[in-house]
């Protein structure tokens, strides 16, 4: 698994699901844009996925999984209105901590993560945008295993 996402996963799985409430089930496209340091982000990953009616208040469902011994932790977690915010703290390989946030509506979702890497000395700072929206029904082929 990437490192985008490892933390699209970490901030998906720790929302209040009040937040996914007014989510609209169907067939849904995500779009994630990475950049390191200085260097810009050239394209965005594109992913497409199937939310199911009984899936919505459970976003770990339908979110990429968790890296295996990350050990994360979500902090300073605020909820308003239609926008959460939060601080991510990793005693991973390598160390992470950054912020995040998030904005949800009925038919699409964006947000984005700042995160710095730190390997001994030396730090790296990984930004992450995102933004997904509900493009149509869910065929068959994009329905969860």
């Amino acid at each position: 698994m990437m490192w985008n996402e490892l933390l699209l996963a970490l901030a998906l799985s720790c929302w209040a699901t009040s937040l996914f409430a007014q989510v609209k089930p169907g067939l849904w496209e995500m779009q994630t844009y990475t950049e390191f340091g200085d260097v810009p982000a050239r394209s965005p990953i594109v992913s497409r996925y199937c939310i199911a009616p009984d899936q919505v208040d459970s976003p770990a469902q339908w979110t990429p999984r968790n890296i295996k011994g990350a050990r994360c932790a979500v902090r300073d977690y605020v909820l308003k209105g239609d926008e959460a915010t939060w601080s991510l703290h990793c005693e991973s390989e390598p160390p992470m901590q950054g912020t995040g946030r998030l904005r949800v509506g009925a038919e699409h979702y964006e947000g984005s993560n700042r995160v710095e890497l730190r390997r001994g000395a030396e730090s790296m700072l990984m930004t992450q945008r995102y933004a997904a929206r509900r493009v149509g029904e869910c065929i068959e082929e994009s329905k969860p295993q």
